[in-house]
């Protein structure tokens, strides 16, 4: 949806040093300037303590902030706005949505993938979840992934932890015939049965397969 930041860059509170929402001293916030900064100019912020996770349009990033740090420095460069992550911004709509996929639900929980702000490791990231009785089936290896398994009913309060980014349900597993792939990549068109149809059924086309080893087990070729 939209949102409008207000210019509150000289009356942003920011959270004190012991504060519940900071994780490993910093805290997240989107940061809103009235025209894009430079490289330069972001460098020079980034140099006094703050990491830059992703932007948003228009002019804003959402980035960790550390514990003590003068916003009011950040209007010399032409930021207007400092506003925390509202915890709905961070839920995928298909988590606001139910009823959920039933691959996804056990009983009254739920199967969510959520990632952790990136100034943790994903094994710090898991402590903390634990450390709230959540359930965690498993733990990635990247861009901080984290599997969880949660009461339906908790799925906004889960949203408010201040260590978690993003949240969203369990992707629908893989199918290895997946039909939906033809229309997700447009090959639909190719091979159509309208009369419009391209009629492109491969014939005459070589193809490289570089996937799946040898190309006699590759399921793509099998009953073709």
């Amino acid at each position: 949806g939209d949102e409008t930041f207000p210019e509150n860059i000289n009356t942003f509170s920011a959270p004190e040093k012991n504060a519940p929402d900071l994780v490993k001293g910093s805290y997240a916030a989107y940061i809103q300037f009235k025209s894009l900064p430079d490289d330069e100019t972001r460098k020079t912020i980034e140099n006094s303590g703050i990491s830059f996770i992703g932007y948003v349009h228009f002019g804003a990033y959402l980035a960790l902030i550390p514990a003590g740090f003068d916003i009011k420095t950040l209007a010399d460069f032409g930021a207007k706005s400092v506003i925390k992550p509202n915890p709905e911004w961070k839920m995928h709509k298909n988590l606001k949505e139910p009823p959920f996929g039933e691959w996804a639900v056990h009983g009254q929980q739920v199967d969510i993938v959520v990632q952790i702000y990136p100034n943790l490791t994903i094994a710090e990231g898991k402590k903390l979840a634990l450390g709230k009785n959540l359930t965690v089936l498993e733990q990635g290896t990247q861009n901080g992934y984290l599997l969880l398994r949660v009461d339906q009913a908790l799925l906004n309060e889960v949203a408010t932890l201040p260590f978690i980014q993003w949240m969203e349900l369990l992707p629908q597993p893989g199918e290895k015939e997946d039909f939906n792939g033809r229309s997700l990549h447009r090959a639909n068109l190719l091979d159509s049965e309208h009369p419009m149809g391209k009629k492109y059924n491969g014939a005459g086309v070589n193809i490289l397969v570089r996937d799946d080893g040898a190309v006699g087990p590759h399921i793509d070729f099998q009953g073709r």
